[in-house]
This record gives C-alpha cells, structure tokens and sequence, in this order.
C-alpha cells in the first residue's frame, strides 16, 4: 500500500506515475527501460525533456515531480521516470508521502512529527532534505512498495559517475606554466592526500569485524550541490563513511574512530555516545551501535585506490619527491645534497647588533642554546618528511645576481613589501617567504580602484535600504535590523552616529558583508574592478592555478570564499587600550585583505580632525613598529588605516596557553567546546604582546595597513586587526599549495569547538579540494610529452 492517508491518495498516486529512476542502474536494468520507453505517454516525455533542460535557479519556473525538495529538483535531469510495476528504481521524493511501512528518516521523521496535521504540498517538502532522496532504492512487491535496498558503488556506477573521480583528457599540450604548478601542487599536497587515503583505507578495516557479519560498501552518490556532512561534528564527508540504513544518520571515519577509542578490542555491539546531542538517536528511539551501521562511500567504484597508484607513479616518473610515509613501494632517488641556507630566514645585517649589544650576555646564551637544540635533533630529521624547527636568522636576501621585482623589508627584515602589484617577477620573492608560513605586504593595490565605486557615498546610494545587522565593537553587542544607511551616514561624520545610553556615539563595525549572497552578483562593478586590481592572481582569483578551491568541480556546493567587506569606524581616539575591532583569531584558508578607501573622522563635538591623526600616530609608535613602516607615515604622507599584529601559525598554542593563564587568574576557567582564539574573545595589547615574548619568546609581526595595500594572511595565523581610522576593507580567501597543511589541522581543531560556535561547520570541504587538485595535476602531466623543467 503506497498511502499514508485517503486524503493523499490521489496526490501519492499521481506521485507514483510520475516517478523517476536513476540512469546510474542503466546497464543493470536495461530490460526495464526498454520496456517503460514503450509505456511513456506524450506528456511523460514532455515532462522528462523539461527536467533534463532545468536551470539552477529556475526551479519555480520548471514543473517537476511532485515530492521533490527545491535542494534536489537541479537533480532531477539525471533521473528517468519509471514504472511503478516493475523493477528497482531510487527513491524520489520525501519519505513523508511514502506508505508508513517504508522507515522515514531523520527529517522527515522529525518534520512529520510536528507536522502531523500538515497537508503535503511543494512549498511545506521544500522545507524537507530528506536523507533517502535517490539514494535508496525501492520496488514493488505484490502490489506493495517495499524497500529493495542501496546502491552498489561498482554495480551501479556509470562510466560518468567513474569521470567526475579520475584524471580526464587534456585537449592541448599543457603550457610550461600549468605542468610547474601541476608538479608544485603534487609537491606541497601529494603527501597530505596519501594520508587522507591511508585514512581511508583503515576505516576499511574497521568494517571488517571479529564476526561473519562483514557489511560490503554501499554507494551514495554524489548529488549536485548537495554537501554530505557528519552528523555529529558537522564536517564535510569525503568518501568513506557509516549510514544507518533505517533513518539515514551518517557519522565520519574520525568520530568512529573517537568513538571507539585506541584501546577498543571490539567493535561488536559498541554504543555510540548517548549523551551528546549530536548522536541522533534512530527514528526508532534506539541507540546507534557501530555494528548496526553499513559503510558507504561516494566514490564511484575503487576510484580512490586508482588516484593514489596513479599519483605515486606520476611521482616518481618525474622526480617529484613525495612528502608521505606509506608503504607504497617507490624506488631509491637520488636528491642533490640539501643546502641549509634555502631554509634560512633573512633578516639585515646589523639585525643582532641591535638586538644585542655588544656586552651583552643574552647574545651568546641564545644561540648557544639554539645550537644545542639543533645539534640535539638534527640527526632525526628524515629528508621527506616536514618537521617544524626553528629557521635560522641571517642577512636579508641576496637579489643582486637575480632579477627581482621593486620591494623592500619591514619589521627588521621579516616582512616583504612588494611594491608594484602586477608584475609577474612576484611570484618568486612571495613563494620564498609564503612556503615559510609569513605574512604578505602588497603596495599600490589601490591605482587601479575607481574611487567612486568604493567611497560610503556610493554604497549609502547603492545600499543604504537594505537592513542589517551592526556590531558596537565596544562592547562586542550586536545592533539589529539597522538601515545601512545609518551606518555609512556616520562613517567619517561623528555627529550622525548612533549613541550609546551615555550619548557616546558607537564605534559600528559592518562584518562579512555581503553575509550569504555572492558578491559578484550583487556588485558586479565592483567585483570585476577588484579582481582587477588583486596581485598574484593565480593565488587571489577564483580560477587560480595557485588556488586549490579552483580545482572542485562544478557539481560540488562551492565553499564562499568571498569577497567579503569588513568595514569598522577608527577607534584610535579610545582610551582603552583592550579595544579591537577585530579580536584576535585565526582561519581556515588564507586570505588577502585590501583596504579600498581610508578616512579621518570629522564633524566631531569633541575633537577636531588633526586629534585623530595625532592618536593615531601615538598608537603607531606604541605598537613596535619598525622605521621603515613609520617612515611610510611619518615622512611620505601614507594615511594609516589599520594595524595588524599577526603570528606564526605554529605560535598558536603557546598563544592559546598564555590567554588560559590570563582568564584563570581573572577567575574565568574555560568551558568545554571553548578556545580563546578561536573564540575571538580577546584582543592583545602591548602588556600582553611583552609578556608572551618574556615568556615563550615569541613576537609577531606587526603591519600598517595603508590606503592601496594588500595584506595576505596565511592560513592558521592568529591576527588581530585595530583601525586607527574609518575603513572599507575587502577579503578574499583561497586554499594554497603550501599553507594546506595549516588548513588540515584547523578543520581538526574546529571539530572540537561546540555544536553552535561559528567555526565548528566545516565549510571548506578540503578532502575533496585536495583530491581534485591532486587528480587535475595527474592529467597535465600524463598528457606532458616533454618535461625539461624538472
């Protein structure tokens, strides 16, 4: 009985005559589709071309089936209609109109349950992501629709589902360009994915229990636009996977593996944890244990073993050294003997002399313990496997037997400054410096920027109707449903701001604008002027060759990377010295800020303009900043804009351990699912920079942010940003071949923040970002007929 009420009988019905089946079962069921083409009237095949047509963002344009959830209905040109007496064929609608026999999922379960009055039409199954739709398959038995089971990943694929996961034909001989980047990106990533893949492989073995009860892999296919996520830590699914096959509950190879604990014996009967919320009970109330859930993967067939074979021989057919440590057998290469001082970090010569005076015992104490560590572990360190140590200071760099582009060195030698943005000699000087975790300084972004499109007038005139949120970075409270208007009328006029209870005006700050739409949608002018003028486009552009987002297919939910507009009033007229407009924290993914427009407050009660510039000077000698970055201000005229203190990525837990100390002697003891950093909860000021240099030795690096520059942020380095004057900053991120590794490990640490924190999602989805570049690599260089670069 296909009902689930007389009311909704005919709809189901007519649901039923109108259903689809996968064309991924086409060589199975060839049988069945010859004979349903017979049976297709003239408005079925109407119907089946209209879908097959559909656009994205057409859906209420197009008739589709009825039962078929708006997230689903861009899949629907890959189903056929089917009929309904014979044969299997996937499911193709909600479980909510299927007869109460066939088990509901998650979803449905939970929106039938405070539902149960509802009548089922499209605008209430819109609402519905059911966990079933085209992904098990259902048949008709003595009249009744009963569950025939799931797909099988090898059975079930077609030779389209097995394209979209192995390397495809590359139509020209690739340029000199694409096989460097394609070896560059094998370099830094190879060896990250082979651990992703050996991952894979031991949750494998996790399948295969001390019992004959061994489940084989089922196939949920991947649906366009349709990201798979781990129920309890919201992160990304990849490929392997467990699925309750009664509510569609899915958890990652990582919580399995929390799960069941290093020391488990069994896997037999194991209960998944009861406590934790995000442990979904079934829809039948009961608990899940791991030996009840069915391993299933996205892959089609053994297209992840396929991709590892290939990219180990590629590596070593072209001398690609391998950063991995699995067993795959790779014959002995031979490397040139390893020159230290490629990984010296360069600093001006009279450096030491003016940290260290010539009497001065410190000197000679550091380095001797410097050397003892060295010395220490030097033997330890394998030439293929990264090791973080500390690099070597020395004189800054060589460039008179090279051609380089115009730069200079701020904070003492540490930071480059490239000085013309669009010359391609940049790539060199900013790959040194960015392979080594550093920060970024590009100047002259702004010569390209038009003005008018980019000052508070335009976007008050473009904008200032929409309503917004906007935060009082005072006191971090959050100002809703406020006219942008308001917010860009007080951006350099002090008189039209909003006051606080004490008549203060507030010190707004406009974050991750545009918040969902795509900023290329809604301010095409501006996006394409910004793309214009970003530098190192290969790294900042979406379609980047050094932009490993570039390289996920279309058919996957593309993660926003941006733009975005950060844009705050200056706060260098506050006394508090705590005050940031951004906390500290750190992302994901790198990224490049550019601050578009600067400018000085005025029309003030209390202060006239040149009281803003003389604070603002006064915080810029406060805040260590070297002469070469004053003298940008100070002598040459550059406005200021903001202040940037940025980490080393691998500072952050000695950060971390210094803001738990400070919280524990204020009384504030942390929470679980908490990080100070993470939690974007404080801001450092000077007192607490000098204590964590005292303490663990560690300085970062501190940036002037001018009208036109660009800064670039790496991924997993703490930052704290404080604009000394109002600015329009906007950001871009991207995914690179040399910070990933960073990328990895926050995805890790975001897992453990709580079910709600803004960072526990994982949006970026970098298991398949890696494996995509990784496989678009493979085929430059199989179809490469010459390799006299390497």
């Amino acid at each position: 009985m296909l009902l689930s009420s007389e009311d909704e009988s005919q709809q189901v019905i007519q649901m039923e005559a109108n259903s689809l089946s996968s064309t991924d079962i086409n060589h199975e069921h060839q049988g069945i589709e010859s004979s349903l083409s017979a049976e297709f009237t003239n408005l079925e095949m109407n119907h089946l071309n209209t879908c097959k047509v559909k656009k994205k963002n057409a859906s209420n344009n197009v008739p589709v089936s009825f039962g078929i959830p708006t997230i689903y209905k861009q899949f629907a040109n890959e189903l056929l209609l089917h009929n309904s007496t014979t044969g299997r064929f996937l499911q193709n609608c909600v479980c909510v109109l299927l007869s109460p026999e066939i088990n509901r999922c998650i979803e449905c379960s939970i929106f039938s349950n405070i539902n149960k009055s509802m009548k089922y039409d499209n605008d209430t199954i819109d609402n519905i992501q059911c966990r079933f739709y085209a992904f098990r398959e259902l048949e008709i038995k003595s009249k009744k629709l009963t569950i025939a089971g799931f797909p099988d990943p090898f059975k079930n694929a077609t030779k389209l589902d097995f394209d979209l996961w192995k390397p495809g034909k590359v139509l020209f001989t690739p340029s000199d360009f694409k096989i460097r980047a394609s070896i560059k990106i094998l370099e830094n990533i190879g060896g990250q994915l082979c651990k992703v893949i050996q991952d894979e492989k031991e949750a494998l073995k996790l399948n295969w229990s001390e019992t004959q009860n061994n489940k084989m892999p089922i196939w949920k296919k991947l649906l366009k636009g349709v990201r798979e996520m781990c129920d309890p830590c919201k992160t990304t699914i990849f490929n392997y996977h467990w699925s309750c096959l009664t509510c569609g509950f899915v958890v990652c190879i990582d919580c399995v593996r929390n799960e069941l604990g290093a020391n488990k014996s069994t896997t037999q009967g194991v209960n998944f944890n009861q406590d934790n919320p995000a442990w979904y009970l079934c829809s039948n109330n009961e608990i899940h244990k791991f030996d009840q859930l069915n391993i299933t993967q996205i892959m089609a067939g053994d297209s992840l073993d396929y991709i590892s074979t290939l990219m180990h021989n590629e590596c070593i057919k072209h001398q690609i050294p391998l950063k991995c440590k699995c067993s795959y057998r790779i014959p002995k290469m031979e490397f040139p003997p390893i020159n230290c001082s490629q990984f010296e970090t360069k600093i001006p010569e009279n450096m030491i002399e003016e940290i260290f005076p010539e009497d001065s015992e410190c000197k000679d104490t550091l380095f001797s313990c410097y050397e003892d560590i060295v010395n220490k572990h030097f033997d330890e360190i394998e030439y293929n496997y990264k090791k973080e140590s500390l690099p070597k200071l020395t004189k800054m760099i060589d460039t008179n037997n090279f051609s380089s582009p115009p730069h200079r060195w701020l904070c003492n030698g540490l930071i480059l400054n490239l000085l013309e943005p669009h010359m391609q000699e940049n790539y060199g000087l900013f790959q040194e410096q960015w392979m080594r975790g550093q920060p970024v300084l590009v100047s002259g972004v702004g010569k390209g920027l038009i003005k008018s499109l980019w000052n508070p007038e335009s976007f008050s005139r473009d904008f200032g109707d929409q309503i917004n949120d906007l935060i009082d970075c005072s006191t971090n409270t959050v100002i809703h449903d406020q006219p942008m208007s308001t917010f860009w009328e007080g951006f350099e006029n002090d008189s039209k701001r909003l006051r606080n209870i004490n008549g203060h005006s507030m010190l707004l700050k406009l974050k991750d604008w545009p918040q969902s739409e795509d900023f290329a949608e809604i301010l095409p002018d501006r996006f394409k002027n910004l793309m214009d003028c970003l530098p190192l486009k290969e790294y900042t552009h979406r379609n980047g060759k050094f932009n490993l987002a570039s390289y996920l297919p279309e058919c996957f939910l593309r993660p926003d990377l941006g733009p975005k507009m950060y844009t705050a009033y200056g706060n260098a007229g506050t006394t508090d010295k705590l005050l940031g407009t951004t906390n500290l924290h750190l992302d994901m993914s790198d990224a490049i800020n550019v601050m578009v427009h600067v400018a000085i407050t005025k029309e003030c009660s209390d202060y006239r303009t040149e009281w803003y510039v003389k604070k603002a000077f006064e915080i810029i000698e406060d805040n260590e900043c070297d002469e070469v970055s004053k003298k940008r201000v100070f002598v040459n005229g550059e406005i200021p804009g903001a202040i940037w203190h940025i980490y080393h990525a691998k500072d952050s837990n000695y950060i971390r351990d210094l803001l738990h100390r400070i919280n524990i002697d204020k009384g504030v003891f942390r929470e679980e699912g908490s990080d100070p950093i993470h939690d974007q909860s404080h801001y450092l000021d000077k007192n607490i920079r000098d204590r964590l240099y005292k303490e663990y030795g560690i300085r970062g690096y501190t940036i002037i942010q001018c009208a036109g520059d660009a800064v670039f942020i790496p991924a997993g380095a703490p930052h704290q940003v404080r604009n000394l004057h109002n600015c329009i900053k906007v950001a871009e991120d991207f995914v690179s071949p040399e910070n990933i590794h960073q990328s990895f490990r926050m995805t890790q640490e975001f897992r453990n923040l709580t079910e709600n924190h803004t960072n526990h999602e994982d949006k970026l989805q970098l298991k398949n970002i890696a494996f995509h570049a990784v496989k678009d690599s493979i085929s430059v260089l199989m179809h490469t007929q010459q390799y006299n670069i390497i």
